[in-house]
């Protein structure tokens, strides 16, 4: 069941950003390094950050939002997605 509610964040996610950045859509991918490949920018990472915090129902601290963190779909699902957080 986490794997599913995983891929449901991740596919989400997708979504957002894809919706956020559509002249980038085409090439949003779970592995695309988002600031890098300039699909996320410094004004739209607040945005991210709301979405995220918004769909874990958790606040994220300010020592976690990184660029580590931030860095791909992936990374913000393994950094983000806690299903016994997300659940209550």
């Amino acid at each position: 069941m986490p794997k599913t509610a995983s891929a449901d964040f991740q596919r989400g996610l997708t979504g957002f950003i894809r919706t956020l950045a559509p002249e980038h859509a085409g090439r949003v991918r779970s592995t695309t390094r988002l600031f890098e490949s300039g699909v996320i920018d410094s004004q739209k990472v607040l945005d991210l950050i709301s979405y995220v915090e918004n769909q874990t129902g958790i606040r994220i601290p300010d020592e976690k939002i990184t660029l580590e963190n931030f860095r791909s779909i992936l990374a913000i699902t393994n950094a983000f997605w806690k299903p016994e957080e997300a659940s209550r």
